[in-house]
């Protein structure tokens, strides 16, 4: 790669993002000419970096290489955001076949879409384990701004928006009747259901959390699960309007309401995960309000997915 080139398309790069965020009004046509420039200019800047050695398949032996910028601190490969993204493969393709390594999309609902997928998989004997990694980050700086952008980050301007937040979470599952007793909760996930009303100028229906929701109800535990529900409340009026609506249609009694974002700010797809590793811990360290939680969680096009977590000493 040519340093000088390097440094050109860098320099393009800014000044276009200069532009793109200085707060003048444009059409949306010529917005979206700016934005396809610009991934124009991180394509060819992608296109010219050096591809390092990082590593090899265990399995395959094939090496492993990686795009890397060796000529500064000062390029989009050192500064990954939302803007700024490399457009790489995010699991090499060995890894892919022979650990069966899958990402999943699906916003805050992620972690429950990725236990359902992982049922299947055990249920079918292609595995016995699966481990389910969940993470995402709110707080870089191109994400971050998009937010802010849209009103959805609680400030003085935005008093109904959430805070931002980071977070991971790694859970290691099998069938329940594979689970050794040291195994910390058995996890019932239901049926996703979906929100009709995703429009943001008005407030959801509460339909698709009320199905989700009555999806579990049926499930082992579930009566004694409601005593304690978690949740992805974020501070955002929707989501507790959403809540709100489903919980009167439900009649669920009086119960523990526990929504992490208000220590964590609010983790995106590391939502669930987090929600399913807190009861966890809860039942293990002994200061559960229940021996059984209800996890439910809200993307913003429209899902919602509900859980049933219980100790596993309610199964003996």
């Amino acid at each position: 790669m040519d340093r000088e080139k390097r440094d050109e398309l860098i320099a393009r790069m800014r000044s276009n993002r200069d532009m793109r965020y200085d707060g003048s009004s444009r059409s949306e046509k010529a917005q979206a000419q700016m934005d396809e420039k610009f991934g124009r200019l991180l394509d060819q800047y992608t296109a010219c970096l050096p591809r390092q050695l990082f590593g090899r398949c265990p399995f395959t032996r094939a090496w492993f290489r990686h795009t890397f910028d060796p000529f500064g601190l000062d390029g989009p490969w050192w500064h990954r955001d939302a803007d700024l993204e490399i457009r790489e493969p995010k699991v090499p393709p060995a890894y892919q076949t022979h650990l069966d390594v899958a990402a999943v999309p699906g916003g805050h609902c992620a972690a429950f879409t990725a236990l359902a997928a992982a049922g299947e998989q055990l249920s079918s004997g292609g595995a016995d384990r699966a481990l389910i990694v969940c993470v995402d980050s709110l707080v870089e700086v191109g994400r971050l701004r998009a937010l802010d952008r849209a009103g959805m980050v609680r400030s003085e301007r935005s008093p109904d928006g959430f805070i931002p937040g980071e977070g991971a979470v790694a859970l290691l599952v099998q069938l329940r009747t594979d689970t050794p007793a040291r195994a910390r909760a058995v996890i019932l996930v239901g049926t996703p259901a979906r929100e009709p009303v995703v429009d943001d100028l008005r407030m959801p229906s509460g339909s698709g959390l009320t199905e989700a929701l009555r999806a579990i109800s049926a499930a082992d535990h579930a009566e004694v699960a409601r005593r304690w529900v978690l949740c992805d409340l974020n501070g955002s009026a929707r989501r507790h309007y959403d809540w709100g609506v489903a919980q009167t249609r439900l009649g669920w009694p009086p119960h523990r309401l526990t929504h992490p974002a208000d220590c964590l700010g609010d983790v995106g797809a590391a939502s669930g995960g987090i929600q399913i590793a807190l009861a966890c811990e809860a039942f293990h360290r002994g200061w559960s309000p229940s021996p059984a939680a209800v996890a439910w969680t809200a993307c913003d096009d429209g899902v919602r997915a509900a859980a049933v977590i219980s100790k596993e000493s309610l199964w003996a």
